[in-house]
C-alpha cells in the first residue's frame, strides 16, 4: 500500500491544486471557483499527499465533494499527471468507509445525470 495521506484542503493548498486542475482538464476552474467551494458549509474537500523525499508531503491528488441530503456528490476530482494510473483516484474514493450505517459497509456511489432528449 503506497503511504498517501488525506488532509482536509486549505487556501494555502490552492497552488498546487490549480495546477493539477489546469493539466487534468480542457476547462480548469479557476481560484475563484475552488475559494467557493472551501467556503460552503456544505462541502467536503481533500488532499492526497505523498511524501516525496527531500520534499516533504505534495499533493498529488484532490476531490471536492458537496453533501446534499443524505448523498455525498463529486464536484471535481484529479490526479496529478505523475501519479495517473497508479490507483490514486481509487483508493481516494475507496475511502468512504461505513457508509451503510445498518451494515458498517463501504460504497462507491457514482451518478450520472443524462440529458433528456426533447
Amino acid at each position: 500500500m503506497p503511504s498517501w495521506q488525506l488532509e482536509v484542503i486549505t487556501p494555502e493548498d490552492l497552488n498546487r491544486v490549480l495546477t493539477i486542475d489546469y493539466l487534468a482538464f480542457k476547462r480548469p476552474w479557476n481560484r475563484n471557483l475552488f475559494l467557493d467551494e472551501l467556503s460552503c458549509d456544505h462541502a467536503f474537500n481533500f488532499s492526497v499527499r505523498y511524501n516525496q523525499t527531500n520534499q516533504g508531503l505534495a499533493i498529488i491528488a484532490y476531490v471536492f465533494c458537496r453533501m446534499v441530503l443524505t448523498e455525498l456528490h463529486i464536484i471535481r476530482i484529479a490526479v496529478a499527471q505523475d501519479f495517473r494510473t497508479l490507483g490514486v483516484a481509487t483508493w481516494l474514493l475507496r475511502t468512504r468507509p461505513n457508509y451503510y450505517p445498518d451494515s458498517n459497509e463501504d460504497a462507491l456511489v457514482m451518478k450520472k445525470q443524462l440529458k433528456e432528449s426533447i
